[in-house]
């Protein structure tokens, strides 16, 4: 019993040093730890803000203003305000003022049922008053209403595009404005943009997207419109006069003055051209035929308005195979001479006339208009026409004719849709010749 008593003393009392060597062990880590994790970074769990102890003792925190602070600098500084930090005009911030927009000439017809499909483009001060609302709200963030002129709607504080019904239109003369002219102007509560075309006003908003450009570039991000300022300014139409037959002139549209292709070009291209009708039903390019184009009064209509035209379009040939259904070599000389006569009759007006020769659009008849063999000659025929020095394009008509049939219910004369379709195609191949000026200017 006493043996087996010492057996267990001897147990117990290793036992104890043991757990005593454990536990100052186990003190030292926690000690080294605690060291080892000085100027370490924390997280204060109540406000989710970074604590940082630099050295020992001190401690410091980043507040959330700090944080947002630090983003928005950039290599130590402060990133500018990204738009204007004020536009007046006159005194008035800008902000008080509604933009007016004068209705197009085109605005009853546009809202029949049965011409609405024949108004793609219509609304053109609508669209300048759009685009002039976008480039204030990206300048400064401030989003003016947009409201359609009624002359007893006068409310005050107005930006007015086009030719409005306000006293201030009237004031300023802006009716008797040249094609390419345009003015700007403050007038008592109004603010005017206005051109002589509707094109002209729209390129109006050129010189007024520059004037906001630079404020935003300038070290004020200001920009103030003086109850005096005024702005007389320029911007060149294309003039484009399209020669040719009835087609051109209109045959078949409900009304050529507003659905001959000619017309419809016009809108298609309003912020850029005027587009000019020189067409005359019945008649062909040979001037040894009957029905010749040169002996007209639209000819010399067209030879005295050249010197003011940039582009001249000529569609002539589809009465001159019908005129002669037996041709022959002679036919093919006498129709290129014809041609040339009239290009250099218009060039000796103005060398620097662009001319577009476009072939006859589709015939879905059986009789002998606008033949095969005339198309071919009319397509051969720019490149003697360039040899000769004059600046010729060539366009297929027919091409895009060719599947209209629909569109030309007798045949030979395209309807209002048929006359949009080739305007619309047409339009598109011009406005490629309209940038070339632009960029060659």
């Amino acid at each position: 019993m006493k043996s087996g008593s010492k057996k267990r003393t001897t147990g117990n009392r290793f036992s104890g040093l043991f757990k005593l060597l454990f536990i100052t062990m186990l003190s030292l880590c926690t000690i080294i730890l605690a060291v080892s994790c000085t100027g370490d970074v924390n997280t204060d769990d109540s406000t989710g803000a970074q604590q940082t102890s630099g050295t020992p003792g001190s401690e410091s925190v980043t507040s959330s203003d700090e944080i947002t602070s630090a983003a928005t600098t950039s290599s130590g500084n402060v990133t500018e305000p990204a738009g204007l930090t004020s536009v007046k005009i006159g005194d008035t911030d800008i902000s008080q003022y509604r933009i007016v927009y004068a209705r197009s000439e085109f605005y009853r017809m546009s809202l029949m049922p049965q011409y609405k499909e024949y108004f793609p483009v219509w609304n053109f001060n609508k669209e300048s008053a759009e685009r002039l609302a976008e480039i204030i709200l990206n300048a400064c963030g401030v989003e003016l209403d947009i409201v359609e002129d009624k002359s007893s709607d006068d409310e005050g504080y107005e930006i007015l595009i086009g030719d409005t019904s306000r006293d201030a239109v009237d004031s300023l003369a802006l009716s008797e404005l040249a094609s390419d002219s345009y003015k700007i102007a403050t007038s008592s509560d109004k603010f005017v943009i206005c051109g002589g075309e509707y094109g002209t006003t729209w390129h109006a908003l050129d010189y007024i997207e520059e004037l906001f450009e630079n404020a935003l570039s300038s070290e004020e991000k200001t920009l103030e419109f003086g109850k005096d300022f005024s702005y007389d300014g320029e911007y060149h139409l294309t003039r484009i006069g399209t020669i040719g037959d009835s087609i051109t002139e209109g045959v078949g549209a409900s009304s050529a003055a507003y659905f001959a292709y000619p017309a419809q070009l016009s809108r298609y291209l309003w912020k850029d051209a005027l587009v000019y009708n020189f067409g005359n039903s019945g008649k062909t390019m040979r001037s040894d035929l009957t029905d010749a184009y040169t002996k007209t009064q639209t000819y010399t209509d067209v030879l005295n308005a050249a010197p003011e035209l940039d582009i001249v379009t000529i569609m002539l040939g589809t009465n001159d195979s019908n005129r002669d259904r037996n041709w022959t070599a002679l036919s093919t000389t006498a129709y290129k001479n014809s041609c040339k006569q009239i290009f250099a009759a218009l060039y000796a007006k103005n060398n620097d006339l662009k001319f577009v020769l476009a072939n006859c659009p589709a015939y879905f008849g059986s009789d002998g208009f606008g033949s095969e063999t005339v198309r071919d000659l009319q397509q051969e025929l720019p490149e003697e026409l360039n040899n000769l020095g004059y600046n010729t394009t060539f366009f297929d008509m027919y091409e895009v004719t060719s599947s209209m049939s629909s569109y030309f219910p007798d045949s030979l004369h395209p309807n209002d849709k048929g006359h949009m379709l080739m305007a619309q195609i047409f339009s598109e191949y011009l406005y490629t010749l309209i940038n070339q000026e632009s960029d060659e200017a």
